[in-house]
Parts: C-alpha cells; sequence; structure tokens
C-alpha cells in the first residue's frame, strides 16, 4: 500500500506544478498562476522548502498530491498513484480503485458515453446537415461542437442498432432514460447538449428543437438513478477543472455565448431556478460564485433569488448586470465587447438594485423597493451601510438621515452570521448600562479572498497614510502579513471595532482593544490562547477610526466559534471597559512605538 508521506519524500513539488503550469522565479520566491480560480496575476506561491503550495487569492493549498488531486479532478487515490508511477517513478502495481457508483450506474454511464459520441459523429453525415447548418449560423464552432459534444439523430433505428452493438440491452437503453418502450429515441431530431455529474461521468441531456414541431423548447432527460435535474449544472467538470470561480447562467447556449469572449468558466441549470441542492453542490466546491442571468424581468428576479439562497450558505456571489433584456448568447453574438466590458464589472446586489431600479409609479412601489434593498444591507458592515444609503438616497431622493433611521429599525438582534450593535446614544429597546465607546459588527468567515483583502484594503489605503496592521508583539510589514496568511487554516472570526471614544488616541487604545476580545473569544470558545492567532487593521480613513480585527486558530480548532448575543454581550463589556480606562501617553504601547501615521505607514508596506 502506497505511504503518500514517502511518495512526498521523493518529488519535488516544483517539478511536479511545473509539468502542469508554468512557474516564475522572483528573487527567492516561486509564483505562478493560480490554475483554481480566475487568476490574471501570479497569485499562487510555492515554496520548495516546505515543499508546499498556496493562492493568496482563493486560498486553495496543499503539496504536491492534493495539487495533482485538485488540478485534474480525481480522487486523492488516484493522484497518490500518479505522483508515485509519474514524479516518483516507484514502481506500483496499478489498484482498482472502488467505485462510489453500482455496476448497474456505471454501465448507464457508458450508455450516454456512447450515444453522445455517436450523435456527435452524425452531425457531421449527411443526416445532421440541417442541425449542422442551425448551429453554423448560431456561430458556434467546430471545437466549441466538439468540447460540449453536441450531437443530433433523426434515425432512431441506427441509433439502436449501433448500442446494441456496443452490448447495452434494451432494458439498459430504456433504464438511461434514451429510449421508451417502443425504442423510439426520446430526443430524436432536436440537438442534444450532454450533462455530466460532479465526477465527470455522462449521465443525461438537454435537449433543444431546431424547429417548430408543436415540442418543447428545452426537453432534458427523465429522472433516473442517475439524472436528477434539480441536482445537476451543465458544464461544471470542464468549468471547475480550469478554475475556482463559476458564472452561473440560464441556459446551456449562453455558456457558449460566454466562451465567445474567453470566458470558459460558464455552468447552467437544466431549465430550472436554482435550487438547494444546486446550492449545496457549489457550498461543497468551496468556489467563487457569479450571476450572469438574462437582463429581462424574469433573469433579474431570478437573480435576486439566487443571490439570497447562496447568501444563506456563506456564498456571496458577484452580479454581472446585463440590460436591453439580452442573455448572455444573444450579446456574444451582437455586441461581444459590451459582453465582455459587462464581464469585468464587480458588482455586488446593492450596485443590481440600484442599477436595475425601475420607475415608481406609486409611492408603495418605491416603499416596497426600498425596503427590500435594505433588507439586504442591514446584513452587511457598517462601511458598506453609509456607502450604499447614500447611494440609496441620491436615487430615491430622499434624505439619508431617514434612511438611516429605518435602516437601524431593521438591524437583525441575534443573526449568528452577523450583528451590528448600535451606540447607546441612539434609542435602544433595552437600557446600557453607560455610554457605548465602540459600536461592534462581527461576522465569521469560512473563507477570504486574501490578495483581494489586502489589494483593495491594505494596499489602497497605504498611499493616503489611513492604516497600519499589527498583531500582538509587532507593527507588519506587507510581507509579514501575507506570510501569515500563507498558514492560515479554518474558519476566520473578523471583529471591526469603531472606536466611539476618545478617537484621537485611537493609536493607543487598538491593540489593547484587540488583546482583550482575544481573551473573549478564547474564554467563550474554550480554545488556549497560544493557539491563536491574529492580525489587526487600524484605519483612520472615515469619521470614526476602526480596527479590523481577523482571528484564527492554529491546528487543531474548532469548526465554528460562538457567535451569539451573550457571547456579544462580553465583548461588548469588556471593551467598553478598555475605552472607558484613562490612558497614559508614557505608556509606549505598540502601536504608540509609531505615532507618526507617515513614517509607520511607510515602513509597513515596504514590498520585498
Amino acid at each position: 500500500m502506497l505511504d503518500a508521506r514517502e511518495v512526498l519524500a521523493k518529488v519535488d513539488i516544483v517539478d511536479v506544478i511545473r509539468h502542469y503550469i508554468p512557474i516564475q522565479a522572483r528573487g527567492k520566491a516561486l509564483k505562478a498562476v493560480c490554475p483554481f480560480h480566475d487568476d490574471h496575476e501570479p497569485s499562487l506561491s510555492i515554496s520548495r522548502e516546505k515543499q508546499l503550495f498556496k493562492c493568496f487569492s482563493c486560498g486553495t493549498s496543499g503539496n504536491a498530491i492534493s495539487f495533482v488531486q485538485k488540478y485534474e479532478n480525481i480522487p486523492f487515490k488516484e493522484a497518490l498513484e500518479k505522483v508515485a508511477v509519474e514524479f516518483a517513478h516507484m514502481e506500483v502495481t496499478k489498484v482498482q480503485h472502488k467505485s462510489k457508483f453500482s455496476e448497474q450506474e456505471l454501465r448507464l454511464f457508458k450508455v450516454h458515453r456512447e450515444a453522445n459520441a455517436y450523435a456527435n459523429y452524425n452531425l457531421r453525415t449527411a443526416e445532421g446537415q440541417e442541425a449542422l447548418k442551425y448551429l453554423n449560423d448560431r456561430h458556434l464552432t467546430p471545437d466549441q461542437i466538439d468540447h460540449h459534444m453536441i450531437g443530433y439523430v433523426s434515425d432512431d433505428a441506427k441509433l439502436h442498432h449501433f448500442l446494441q452493438k456496443k452490448g447495452f440491452s434494451d432494458q439498459e437503453l430504456r433504464s438511461a432514460g434514451l429510449f421508451d418502450e417502443k425504442d423510439r429515441y426520446l430526443f430524436s431530431q432536436r440537438l442534444t447538449f450532454p450533462v455530466k455529474n460532479p465526477d465527470g461521468y455522462y449521465c443525461g441531456c438537454t435537449s433543444r428543437r431546431i424547429k417548430e414541431d408543436g415540442s418543447g423548447k428545452y426537453i432534458n432527460s427523465k429522472e433516473s438513478p442517475i439524472f436528477q435535474k434539480n441536482a445537476l449544472l451543465y458544464h461544471l467538470p470542464e468549468a471547475i477543472k480550469q478554475t475556482r470561480s463559476l458564472i452561473l447562467v440560464e441556459g446551456t447556449l449562453d455558456v457558449v455565448g460566454l466562451e465567445r469572449v474567453g470566458v470558459n468558466q460558464g455552468i447552467a441549470s437544466l431549465g430550472t431556478a436554482l435550487t438547494k441542492a444546486h446550492v449545496e453542490l457549489l457550498k461543497r466546491l468551496h468556489c467563487g460564485v457569479t450571476l450572469c442571468y438574462d437582463g429581462d424581468p424574469p433573469g433579474r428576479k431570478a437573480t435576486v433569488n439566487s443571490y439570497h439562497m447562496l447568501r444563506d450558505v456563506g456564498i456571496t456571489p458577484k452580479i454581472i448586470i446585463l440590460n436591453d433584456g439580452m442573455d448572455p448568447d444573444e450579446l456574444s453574438l451582437k455586441d461581444p465587447t459590451k459582453l465582455e466590458v459587462c464581464l469585468n464589472e464587480d458588482n455586488n446586489i446593492f450596485d443590481f438594485y440600484l442599477k436595475t431600479m425601475p420607475s415608481f409609479d406609486t409611492f408603495s412601489q418605491k416603499k416596497e423597493f426600498i425596503l427590500n434593498y435594505m433588507k439586504d444591507l442591514s446584513l452587511s458592515d457598517l462601511l458598506t451601510q453609509e456607502e450604499y444609503l447614500s447611494r440609496l438616497g441620491d436615487k430615491v431622493d430622499l434624505d439619508v438621515n431617514i434612511l438611516r433611521k429605518q435602516l437601524q429599525m431593521m438591524q437583525p438582534p441575534g443573526n449568528t452570521k452577523h450583528n451590528a450593535y448600535r451606540s447607546s446614544q441612539e434609542k435602544q429597546s433595552t437600557p446600557s448600562h453607560k455610554q457605548d465607546k465602540v459600536l461592534i459588527n462581527q461576522q465569521v468567515k469560512e473563507k477570504m479572498e486574501l490578495r483581494k483583502e489586502v489589494t483593495k484594503n491594505f494596499d489602497r489605503l497605504r498611499e493616503k497614510n489611513l492604516v497600519i496592521a499589527f498583531d500582538h508583539d509587532k507593527v507588519m510589514q506587507r510581507s509579514d502579513i501575507l506570510e501569515k496568511y500563507l498558514y492560515l487554516r479554518g474558519p476566520v472570526m473578523e471583529t471591526q471595532f469603531t472606536l466611539l471614544g476618545d478617537k484621537d488616541h485611537a493609536d493607543f487604545y487598538a491593540q489593547a482593544v484587540c488583546e482583550d476580545a482575544v481573551k473573549v473569544i478564547c474564554e467563550d470558545n474554550e480554545i488556549a490562547k497560544a493557539n491563536i492567532n491574529y492580525i489587526a487593521y487600524l484605519h483612520k480613513d472615515t469619521k470614526y477610526p476602526h480596527v479590523h480585527l481577523q482571528v484564527w486558530q492554529k491546528e487543531p480548532f474548532l469548526a465554528r466559534y460562538k457567535v451569539d448575543n451573550q457571547f456579544f454581550q462580553h465583548l461588548k463589556t469588556k471593551i467598553n471597559e478598555v475605552m472607558e480606562k484613562p490612558i497614559d501617553l508614557n505608556a509606549n504601547p505598540l502601536i504608540a512605538q509609531h505615532p507618526d501615521m507617515d513614517e509607520s505607514i511607510t515602513e509597513a508596506i515596504t514590498i520585498n
């Protein structure tokens, strides 16, 4: 039996990764464009010394075996054997890996594979000329037709005879959902787009008519042991193998439309709205998701519904906005440059609401829009709330202070993913013992896009001398931050402390606030402080200075942190106590060693 440690000792991770993707040497550092998400610059860091890789953008990491497993989308045992044979040059007796599918299911997969191969070949025969012309008129290239294994069959008897010659029984052909009891092919005279399950097996198809014949525009395979359309996503195995950032569209031809402009990460549901099974599948894949639905009213409604379903399982999708009621396929043909522009926009749900806001005939319509917008905004962090309240006010012509009061009424009191506590300067349902000195926003992150966190927040503000990073013992340079993120594992608890008290001396309070917050997290979760890591960022870019505290555990770690009202009250009380203490300007705490933000920022952002 192969020992993974023995195999890893015989290979160099650099040689393994270089076999698949180009590697660049930048001084002592080895970098590569990450193949696990839509990367446009080298975000993948490779350590020959540690024999590990880590992407600072999507968070994917591991050793040589796990790289091969992820890149080729194969089981661990298969990847282990591949590395042993091809890179460690070990003599390995081929092991028959036990499939999670039954023999009957494997036979049905083979039926679909052979039927799809026949239908694809048939397009090039005299029988398939009408269908091929239809595809050519839709500007599908031969490579796209073959990549998607698009096919066409009009002679049922020929296909039936072909599959019988391959050794399949009539019962297997019916169980696969290809033929009925009278041996008639269910997709006769229709274009077929084969569908694979997440493991890469052909399991069914979705078909499209090429002329009006009274049948439905799209017909899917019948439900079977291997085909459940509500749990399958078209083109998923091919897309996920190239990137860990997927674009969800409505139809199969929309996937092709994205490919016309060089975007190969499109996936589609099979003529159905996004389902709970789809969402759970995407969550298990730990991938980024972007919604790119049609620009008509049903598409916009589906965008909002899908956003909420994904957000509820911890995925915050980006949104691509298509106007003029067009879908990606139509826009790729009519104006591909415009589609490329749309794909490069970085919209969140609030941008989507504002950019697609309809005209209002009545105040009731306007009020309904505002309240729906605020339901989502109430779950966001304080900075996002302030920014998008202002934008909403301009758009609907209402005083932002009125909108802010409405939002405060809608704040969720006990949401386990996000809680925002208001200052006691405002009216509260329960009295506070003293005036709050701090506003706390908190969320638990399952996955962090680290490169974007550093680039958009730290790097952007460093030029204005408005941010400084630190941990328990030092002010951190940019390289220190990235190195610390390299070993991050498990969920991250991120807390934002807006310092409402003595904001002129925030640099004296910042580290004390973070240290006491870490103590509360350790106490309430029964974690040894020695098992805790953190990075904090002190921002002075808004009216009130604030600290972003990112806390995570070294291995082993809890699957989840305690996030409930009791915990928040403990944290809130403790931090208010810190902020109420008079400061000693001679105490010389960590950040106060760098009281001049101009000098400290210059030191903190040096890029090695």
